[in-house]
């Protein structure tokens, strides 16, 4: 039961830092768009 939760919680975790970093890869891709306007 507790495993099942822990490995729920690291799941959660791991996803939350893929979003993260593709939402600053998006950023940075706009803030170059930018750049070149």
């Amino acid at each position: 039961m507790n495993f099942i939760k822990s490995s729920r919680y690291q799941a959660m975790k791991r996803i939350e830092l893929l979003s993260r970093v593709v939402l600053v890869k998006e950023g940075i891709y706009l803030m170059g768009i930018f750049l070149w306007l």
